[in-house]
Order: structure tokens, then C-alpha cells, then sequence
């Protein structure tokens, strides 16, 4: 999950979390959205700022 994060972070140089999550949905091949996948994939972008996998500048993604 955290690499499919990371990449869409990295194309999209600077995203916010509510539009990362369909483009990180699609990367495993879902085409909708369900509440509790948005959940899980918002609780994993969270994890992934912990982490210092990516940054969070404001409401806006950035890649490291």
C-alpha cells in the first residue's frame, strides 16, 4: 500500500488526501470507491506520513 501511495504522490508532485485515494483504489484495480475502503486507504496515506514516506505541506501530498 505504501509504494502504490508513493507513486501516486510522486506523478502527482503535489495531491490532497481525498483525491489521492480513487487514484490509489485504481492502482489495485478497483474502480469504485467504498466508504470503508476510502477509510482504510486514509488511515494507510496517515501511516505513510508517520513513516516519512511522503510529507504533508498544508492539505497538499508531497513526495520526500
Amino acid at each position: 500500500m505504501n509504494l502504490a501511495i508513493a507513486k501516486v504522490v510522486e506523478n502527482s508532485i503535489a495531491i490532497q488526501s481525498e483525491s489521492a485515494v480513487p487514484l490509489i483504489a485504481k492502482i489495485f484495480g478497483y474502480s469504485r470507491v467504498t466508504e470503508d475502503m476510502r477509510r482504510s486507504i486514509l488511515e494507510s496515506i496517515n501511516y505513510a506520513i508517520e513513516s516519512q514516506k511522503i510529507t504533508k505541506d498544508g492539505d497538499f501530498l508531497k513526495p520526500l
